[in-house]
């Protein structure tokens, strides 16, 4: 007995490696997808938690606001708390409005999970003074 020999032509590894060329192209597509993907959703996350911030030091300047126009003391709506509360913006004109206040030392609230976020905010009151 004798053994057909035949000989090798290649075809198949040829084919192993357009397949293998279809694989990497594919999960090249689905990793870039996935990475679009986590952007979006952490930008979206980051948009969702300073608009809740925003909200929470919304509420405490109409909190801060509300308790010194209801306080017994009605004159404390008219005194001024630097970095804090401006009842009355000291422009006469557009051109000379200018903030009495530096933001490094206005008092910062930490919040969000594990205090990742902090909430500032100052009122200043736009009522020009009468000459």
């Amino acid at each position: 007995m004798t053994a057909l020999r035949k000989e090798q032509e290649g075809t198949v590894i040829i084919l192993v490696l357009l397949i293998l060329a279809v694989f990497l192209i594919g999960s090249a597509a689905i990793l870039n997808a996935t990475q679009s993907t986590n952007s979006v959703l952490a930008n979206t996350s980051f948009r969702t938690t300073a608009l809740a911030l925003s909200d929470t030091a919304l509420a405490d300047a109409k909190t801060y606001l509300l308790d010194r126009a209801t306080n017994a003391d009605t004159s404390l709506i008219n005194i001024e708390v630097t970095n804090k509360y401006y009842p009355v913006i000291k422009a006469v004109t557009d051109a000379d409005v200018t903030t009495s206040f530096t933001w490094t030392n206005v008092l910062a609230t930490a919040s969000g999970v594990n205090n990742a976020y902090s909430t500032q905010y100052v009122i200043e009151l736009l009522l020009p003074v009468e000459n």
